[in-house]
């Protein structure tokens, strides 16, 4: 890994950045589902 690619990266940082998170809301989404409907009450509560 060269410095070139680490300045393609850091040029695009806002597109990694969207990437990544569309990819762990995809991943994260269906656990909190599974953890809401297993343990009861809504998804992201506290209570």
């Amino acid at each position: 890994m060269g410095k070139g690619c680490l300045r393609k990266i850091w040029v695009n940082r806002v597109r990694w950045i969207k990437k990544f998170s569309c990819v762990h809301l995809n991943r994260s989404s269906p656990v909190l589902a599974m953890m809401a409907a297993i343990f009861g009450g809504d998804a992201g509560t506290m209570e």
